[in-house]
């Protein structure tokens, strides 16, 4: 049986739905974003909170079993954040319809969280966005946003795994602040109970498993460099976790990021990456760090950033704005560098990014 839709296109509905949902499964993000202008059974289909999560949850598990040969990447070009696809032979493309605007050169940068991406936004406002089905929001005011300049905005988003909500957290590091927590959909911040220096906090704030971790810097008193945990469900921090005693470089360069779902933390010197990933013990569920140094090759010189994308594989920027991808072995030798074309030299890649169908109507 087939029926002729308003655009003119036919549908068959003797298609089963579950034959439908493996199709579109196969297909990529902004194929079948277009798709829901079809026909109202598509579009339904597509909105559908199942078909979503089957869609992502797919994905995610196709990307941590290396059966996908690209991975995303999102950075700045100027004052608009754009997001590209890297293939494995370093050709790269821009996804189409994914710049948004951001406030300045210098406000924070917050890691994606299921597609969704937190910005600091021109006029000064925080967004809440999916680059894919290009849907925002404007959020409630909080008090930090009057910090100036905006990079003493520090900026948390997460998913509460209990509440199945996005939350975002925020403060002003510039002076000793409260730090506030807005979950998505609600009308005013919050007050997070607790006496924190937010002053020690750096910038960026990575989200885990329901949890978002902080970097400290260290003090005039010798208090050493430490990361705060922050519950997403209870809205309260928690214990904090203290980087190993033996990392390598200045202490203070260090930043924090995401490896395969571990917490990371990662400096770079000359052609040496030090790399130390927080891991879990089968034996007794002990928390060990545990070292990943990455050797570069001597031709990759002035290094200016290293982003983690997979076990093996590393992004690397060098001061003549050019992007390779390092192949590396079990104990840090890098095997094959393929240079990235086709990104501008004027972007700053900031990480990894993860499309998704996640409406972000549908979530406040």
């Amino acid at each position: 049986m087939k029926r002729v839709c308003k655009r003119g296109e036919t549908v068959n509905h003797d298609v089963p739905d579950e034959i439908m949902v493996y199709i579109m499964s196969k297909l990529p993000l902004n194929s079948i974003v277009r798709f829901k202008c079809a026909c109202k059974q598509w579009c339904a289909l597509i909105q559908d909170e199942a078909f979503i999560q089957f869609h992502f949850s797919l994905r995610h598990r196709q990307v941590n079993l290396r059966h996908h040969t690209s991975f995303q990447v999102i950075g700045r070009i100027g004052f608009f954040y754009v997001i590209y696809s890297i293939e494995q032979d370093g050709s790269s493309t821009v996804i189409e319809g994914k710049f948004f605007d951001s406030n300045s050169f210098i406000d924070p940068f917050v890691p994606a969280c299921n597609g969704l991406v937190c910005s600091l936004g021109s006029p000064q406002a925080l967004y809440v966005s999916n680059p894919v089905t290009n849907d925002s929001v404007t959020l409630p005011e909080p008090r930090f946003l009057k910090a100036f300049p905006p990079s003493n905005i520090r900026l948390g988003f997460g998913f509460d795994i209990v509440s199945k909500k996005y939350k975002v957290v925020g403060c002003d590091a510039s002076r000793h602040s409260k730090i506030e927590v807005l979950a998505l959909g609600e009308e005013s911040w919050r007050p997070v109970e607790g006496n924190i220096d937010t002053t020690r906090f750096k910038d960026q704030i990575i989200h885990l498993n329901g949890m978002l971790y902080w970097f400290s810097t260290e003090t005039a008193r010798g208090v050493p460099r430490q990361i705060t945990t922050f519950n997403l469900t209870h809205e309260r921090f928690g214990v904090e976790i203290s980087v190993p005693d033996d990392i390598g470089f200045l202490k203070g360069r260090h930043w924090l990021c995401e490896f395969e779902g571990c917490l990371c933390v990662i400096d770079h010197y000359q052609n040496m990456i030090d790399m130390w990933v927080l891991k879990t013990t089968c034996d007794n569920n002990k928390q060990v760090w545990v070292n990943r140094p990455i050797i570069l090759p001597s031709e990759l010189k002035m290094v200016t950033n290293v982003i983690p994308i997979a076990d093996g594989l590393v992004l690397v920027r060098c001061r003549q704005e050019n992007n390779y991808l390092c192949h590396y072995n079990q104990v840090g030798r890098v095997s094959n560098v393929i240079k990235v074309r086709n990104i501008p030299g004027c972007m700053l890649i900031a990480g990894k990014y993860e499309d998704s169908l996640v409406p972000v109507r549908s979530v406040c």
